[in-house]
């Protein structure tokens, strides 16, 4: 009998050799179905050291992609072809702080079948592995409504981290995000509301993922977003998936428009540090 905790987690790679064994050490001790590596075609230590650790544990799967396919297209890779119904996804330098991370957020979602998915707060690490600070989700119990306008409009007010993406989902949603997108790049907003149309989510604050955080300055940061979502213009593509969420949701006309004055003046925010990127350090 397989007494494993039925949850795939996905890690999109690419160029990790310095940070992936912490990972790999961290998931392996998680007792999960299935750790899927899926490689970019990385020109460092990074294939070495994930064949050697799939040869030593049958749950790690690793696959090499014969190029760089980019971030998005290797993600919806791995999650199409993972085999449980339960999905995490994360980087190749972050890694699950407790042993029992994924026992506590399984244990939580099976307690509440209506629930879409399960997260953590985060605590930061910088490159050395040293502490650099956390994030408790202080807006979780508006992301535990049993309203999901209620749900939404906590999201679009309060949204600023994004760790919690690294939380634990329910597979079929992200698919369903998937096909809403085309496969391609999938900003938070679009990816926590949609489960949110769904269903609850549930917080563990008892436990934390840890997240590695690399200085960038602006330029930086907003080219990077320009490349994951494939896109030249990252505040008008947010736009447009906020207000995809907003249509999802048809609340009304006017829940409707107050979630459309909230994502328009988050736009103008996010539009304004993007046309200063160049001009400003982070």
């Amino acid at each position: 009998m397989d007494l494993s905790i039925p949850v795939s987690i996905l890690i999109p790679v690419y160029n990790e050799e310095k940070h992936i064994e912490l990972l790999l050490d961290s998931c392996i001790i998680q007792n999960v179905r299935e750790i899927f590596v899926g490689d970019n075609c990385s020109t460092d230590a990074t294939e070495n050291i994930c064949r050697e650790y799939a040869e030593r544990y049958p749950c790690i799967r690793y696959t090499r992609h014969s190029e760089n396919r980019g971030p998005s297209a290797n993600f919806w890779y791995l999650l199409k072809n993972s085999s449980c119904d339960y999905v995490a996804v994360t980087g190749g330098h972050d890694f699950y702080i407790s042993k029992d991370h994924f026992k506590k957020l399984f244990t939580l979602c099976k307690a509440n079948p209506g629930a879409s998915g399960a997260y953590s707060p985060a605590k930061y690490f910088g490159g050395d592995n040293n502490v650099t600070g956390g994030y408790d989700y202080y807006y979780a119990q508006y992301l535990e409504s049993d309203d999901p306008f209620e749900r939404i409009k906590g999201l679009m007010g309060n949204l600023t981290d994004g760790t919690i993406l690294y939380g634990l989902y329910k597979k079929k949603n992200i698919l369903g995000i998937g096909e809403a997108t085309n496969y391609g790049g999938v900003t938070d907003l679009l990816w926590l509301g949609y489960h949110l149309l769904d269903g609850k989510l549930l917080y563990a604050p008892d436990i934390a993922f840890g997240r590695r955080m690399f200085e960038r300055t602006a330029a930086q940061k907003y080219d990077w977003y320009n490349e994951v979502y494939g896109t030249d213009d990252f505040p008008g593509f947010w736009l447009k998936q906020a207000m995809t969420l907003v249509k999802m949701l048809d609340a009304g006309p006017d829940k409707t428009q107050l979630l459309r004055i909230m994502a328009m003046r988050k736009y103008e925010e996010i539009r304004a540090l993007y046309d200063s990127r160049y001009d400003s350090q982070e």
